[in-house]
């Protein structure tokens, strides 16, 4: 595994953030050592930097404006079973942030990977893999939220039963959030939902193989669109979901994005692709591109969202100027 240089994982994580006079902490948590104490002793601008180990516990931020920094897939946060493994529920803000861990083995009623309710985090270079959730965001549940979330892999995410509930991957309520260059795949659901006029911007994301079959019943799309046009969603690439690519609310279920595009005739709707994404190795949860993917220079072209070496933004979680170095 590449492994960024911690300072400059750190720089990264942060540059976005309000310049202050404050100087940041740097809390170092060790395996054995409690994540969840050491956010509770950090003060807002600190860093809570996670070694490589697996921690069987849930976290919540608590309204605390810090980074929580792993070091990519083997800094794990395995959820204890008995709710979201990391929750975001006190006002957090874009200054609250989680980048580069494994979350995984989550089991709540929403949000069973993240739980973002009332609050705007960061949610950055994550894998939200296995986890479930009983009624809403088998993966992550954004509830009147301006989150952000970039370069997770969102993957394998399943409701706890599906004879009585319908947990979708990544489930929006509301709010305002912005999905970007993430890879959301094989949940037994909905890629996304929208919900409650959701003003979410959906963009340069993979969204593919999602849905199941149960009681004879198809079930499963890329997205849900139930924002009553209040969505943005621009420059992903659609790819076998069960279902088709987009239901929106007026009934009508897009079995392509490219139809969907050409009858919906709004520029919100615009610059999405059908086809394979390609990945590497998708039995062994690889989920990066092979050369020839059709995700391949599919984003967003503005130079603000362009890849690490210049070129225009590759869809996924392993494209933008914010993609994972492991």
């Amino acid at each position: 595994m590449k492994r960024m240089p911690a300072r400059a994982a750190i720089l990264t994580a942060t540059a976005w953030l309000a310049a202050s006079d404050v100087v940041a902490a740097v809390l170092p948590v060790a395996p054995g050592a409690s994540i969840q104490a050491a956010i509770d002793a950090a003060s807002d601008g600190d860093v809570v930097s996670v070694a490589a180990g697996t921690w069987v516990e849930d976290v919540d931020f608590r309204g605390k404006a810090i980074t929580l920094l792993g070091t990519g897939p083997d800094s794990v946060l395995q959820g204890t079973g008995g709710g979201p493994v990391v929750t975001f529920a006190s006002g957090e803000a874009r200054a609250s942030v989680i980048d580069s861990f494994t979350i995984t083995g989550g089991v709540a009623e929403r949000g069973g990977g993240v739980l973002v309710d009332g609050a705007s985090p960061t949610v950055l270079r994550n894998r939200i893999v296995a986890n479930r959730a009983r009624r809403q965001g088998s993966g992550v549940h954004l509830a009147a939220s301006g989150a952000e979330l970039r370069n997770n892999l969102i993957a394998d995410n399943a409701t706890v039963s599906l004879l009585t509930g319908d947990a979708h991957g990544v489930e929006v309520e509301g709010g305002a959030p912005l999905l970007v260059n993430n890879t959301i795949v094989d949940g037994d659901s909905n890629g996304i939902i929208l919900r409650a006029s959701a003003a979410a911007v959906i963009r340069n994301n993979v969204i593919a193989f999602n849905g199941s079959q149960t009681a004879g019943a198809a079930r499963g799309r890329g997205i849900c669109d139930f924002s009553d046009g209040a969505a943005t969603i621009q420059h992903n690439l659609f790819a076998s979901n069960r279902r088709g690519a987009l239901f929106t609310a007026s009934g009508v279920n897009f079995s392509r994005i490219s139809v969907a595009e050409r009858s919906i005739g709004d520029p919100r709707i615009a610059g999405n692709r059908d086809g394979s994404p390609r990945f590497e190795s998708r039995r062994d949860g690889d989920y990066r591109l092979k050369v020839r993917s059709r995700a391949i220079d599919l984003g967003d072209p503005d130079p603000a969202f362009a890849d690490h070496d210049g070129s225009r933004n590759d869809a996924g979680y392993t494209g933008g100027p914010l993609a994972p170095d492991w």
